[in-house]
């Protein structure tokens, strides 16, 4: 549901969507989440970096709980991209406001 609200993805039908789900899956599946980002990474046009690391970390913050897995998996996603740290810290702190319950 996330996803198909974003302005990015207005455009993609919800197989087009599905079909992107499952091919992430598989890629997780064959090489852990580590693959995952670093394709997607590299996949990714430089201005939407900051976009995708605030995207991410609002995923992870949804459940109210940020696992040591989840921790380090952002801290990879935020060197892969470049992203430095004071933005990222900057980044977290909104998404922590936004997820507040």
């Amino acid at each position: 549901m996330a996803v198909s609200r974003k302005k990015l993805f207005a455009n993609f039908t919800p197989s087009k969507l599905k079909q992107m789900s499952s091919n992430l899956c598989k890629i997780i599946q064959k090489g852990g989440p580590e693959l995952l980002v670093e394709k997607c990474a590299a996949a990714l046009p430089e201005e939407l970096h900051a976009t995708a690391f605030a995207f991410a970390c609002d995923i992870v913050l949804a459940d109210g709980v940020v696992e040591d897995s989840e921790k380090t998996l952002i801290e990879r996603l935020r060197k892969r991209l470049g992203i430095p740290v004071d933005e990222a810290k900057e980044i977290v702190k909104v998404m922590v406001i936004k997820n507040r319950s």
